[in-house]
This record gives structure tokens, C-alpha cells and sequence, in this order.
């Protein structure tokens, strides 16, 4: 599969960066541009024809399709497996696993070579640092690669350079819709006279449960849904939600 430029650049960077000795490399590319292709390449070209062995780790379950999706259309040829909710297989080349499902699991893990954290702003979780210190412990020469739209947080960025470093490739949304990568946006902005202003805030978010109290109204709802026909119908659209009920 070809990489677009850019997608090139950010694989050749980190293959450097390892090459010169660094464990840990960390890459930023906004929404839609492609990190999980970028990142199954890297996997492919560093794993693909030797034994060594991958781990993906991603935030939630759901998104283990994504990933697992995305690597076989970059290496049709990778065996992959899973672990998950009651399940844990790591006999593929390639393991594509959900933080909280390894975690509980870590006597299983094998060694490891190269591990790929997808959504690498939460890297600084203790959950997720212990298998970070369980894949050292198993293989000290182990390549990490942090891949995130939101390398810089309101809290835990002094923590996420800890564990990676600097980001040693960025690649901003304006830039590549510059470059003609991604679609200009068009911003509307619809006002639903919801005030926040005594909302909690928590290591720089809002406290969700009282979010959604003040913003998953009836009224507010309906205005949403209105505007989304108005403005967008038919088209796919995202929803950004304070909680499941929500």
C-alpha cells in the first residue's frame, strides 16, 4: 500500500529515531489523516519476515476492529490475534489488545518487540504505565510508538513527555488541509443558551456527570436534531456526548 507523503515522512522519522538508539517515539496527526495506517506500516516494515513480536494497545474494545481492520488492508499477509473482554490470544505476529483487558492479564504476556499505543494521551494512566514496566521487564531493547491527535493536554503532558519525549513528527490539520489532504472546514456555530459557567472541572475536563445534567435536555436535544436536519441532511455525522446516556 502506498503512503501518502506526509504518512511517509512520519514512518521514515520514527524508523530514524529508533535506529539511533531511542526507545520511545511519539508522532501527532489530526482526525483523518491516517495515523492507524502509518502506524500498522511501521509495524509491517519493522516486523514483517522476522520473529519479532507487536502489540497494539488501544483505549477502548471497540475500536480493536478499526485497528485490526486497517493493519490487514497494510499487511494482508500479518497474523493477528486479540486480546479482549474474557479473551486473550497472543499467538498472532501482531497482538491488538484493549488496555483494561491486558492489565488483568499480564502473567500471559510474551515478549514483546515493538508496541504501538494508539491514543497515546492516555499513556500516563497507571494502567497503562504497568504494561509498559511488564514489556520491559520481559524485553529491556522493546521499541514503543505513541501515536495521538492531542499531544498536548490541559494536564499530563509533562507526564506523556516522560514517556515518550518530544513528538518527533507533528502534522497540524490546517497543514494538511493546506496541502489539500483534508477538506477546508466550514464552522457553524448554533447557540442553545446552555450555560456551563457551574459545570465542575476536573485535571482540565468537565466533571461528566454534571455535564450531562446541564447540557442532555429535552430542549437542547431537539435543537441539535433540528439544526443536524437543517444544515447536514443526510450526510454521516459525529455526536460528542458528556456519557453513554447522553
Amino acid at each position: 500500500m502506498l503512503l501518502y507523503p506526509f504518512q511517509k515522512e512520519a514512518k521514515e522519522t520514527v524508523l530514524r529515531h529508533w535506529e539511533r538508539g531511542n526507545r520511545a517515539a511519539l508522532i501527532s496527526l489530526p482526525t483523518g489523516a491516517g495515523k492507524t495506517i502509518v502506524f500498522s506500516d511501521i509495524l509491517r516494515s519493522t516486523l514483517e519476515g522476522n520473529s519479532g513480536r507487536g502489540l497494539v494497545l488501544v483505549h477502548r474494545d471497540e475500536l480493536l476492529r478499526q485497528a485490526k481492520e486497517k493493519l490487514h488492508l497494510v499487511w494482508p499477509a500479518a497474523a493477528l490475534s486479540t486480546i479482549e473482554a474474557g479473551y486473550t490470544n497472543y499467538s498472532g505476529q501482531v497482538a491488538v489488545g484493549s488496555v483494561m483487558s491486558i492489565v488483568r492479564r499480564l502473567n500471559e504476556m510474551p515478549r514483546i518487540d515493538k508496541v504501538v499505543t494508539d491514543e497515546a494521551h492516555h499513556a500516563p494512566a497507571k494502567s497503562w504505565l504497568k504494561i509498559y514496566r511488564q514489556v520491559e521487564s520481559l524485553n529491556p531493547d522493546w521499541r514503543h510508538l505513541g501515536v495521538t491527535a492531542t499531544p498536548i493536554r490541559s494536564n499530563g503532558s509533562s507526564e506523556l513527555h516522560a514517556i515518550f519525549g518530544k513528538p518527533v513528527y507533528v502534522k497540524s490539520i490546517f497543514e494538511l488541509i493546506v496541502e489539500g489532504y483534508l477538506c477546508p472546514l466550514t464552522g457553524l456555530e448554533v447557540r442553545t443558551e446552555v450555560s456551563v459557567e457551574d459545570v465542575g472541572v476536573h485535571a482540565g475536563d468537565f466533571v461528566a456527570e454534571q455535564l450531562s445534567r446541564v447540557i442532555n435536555t429535552r430542549d437542547r436535544n431537539r435543537l441539535v436534531v433540528e439544526n443536524y436536519i437543517e444544515l447536514a441532511s443526510g450526510r454521516k455525522a459525529l455526536v460528542f456526548a458528556a456519557d453513554l446516556s447522553h
